[in-house]
């Protein structure tokens, strides 16, 4: 499943069934397994987008913050 992954397509009802035969999982387990696919790949990058998305206008609204904080003062 995972070669059929790489390939970047989904896979249809026949292949689907296909998959199944082959790992001994149901059509639905085949389905499921494509789901979770997308998502372990997907929601870092979408995560990854919000917190450089975030980063960004924090930035833009408040010039003395930093990704690591806020910056140094002058009052030490």
């Amino acid at each position: 499943m995972e070669i059929f992954w790489a390939s970047g397509s989904y896979p249809n009802d026949s292949e689907k069934l296909m998959l199944a035969s082959q790992t001994g999982l149901t059509k639905n387990q085949v389905s499921n397994w494509f789901i979770n696919a997308r998502v372990r790949l997907w929601k870092p990058m979408i995560e990854e987008m919000y917190k450089e998305e975030f980063a960004d206008s924090s930035l833009e609204s408040n010039p003395s913050f930093t990704q690591e904080g806020f910056a140094d003062s002058a009052e030490d």
